[in-house]
């Protein structure tokens, strides 16, 4: 399910994990010139910039999600259902 990314953030070079989930959408650093980069934007409001082309790393994704679809339906039924409700624990006395 996770996904590994080169990331420039602050002129540094990151190799990044990156749940597949947590990626909304993806987009050209720049338009004019679609092997400069692409940006990735995550759930939380986070842009990272990659040095992939739009088309690696949407290969990488299709892969992903291909070899780890059943768990990531899961986890995505898992975090859509509500809190279990926390059961009363009660003990009992009893008298021998």
């Amino acid at each position: 399910m996770f996904l590994g990314i080169p990331v420039i953030q602050d002129g540094i070079d990151y190799n990044v994990s990156v749940n597949v989930m947590h990626i909304i959408s993806l987009e050209y650093v720049n338009p004019r010139n679609v092997d400069a980069g692409t940006l990735i934007f995550l759930r939380d409001g986070r842009a990272w910039e990659s040095t992939l082309t739009i088309d690696v790393i949407q290969t990488r994704i299709n892969k992903t999600v291909e070899r780890y679809g059943n768990q990531i339906l899961v986890s995505y039924v898992a975090e859509q259902l509500p809190e279990p409700k926390k059961r009363k624990t009660t003990t009992k006395t009893v008298k021998y």
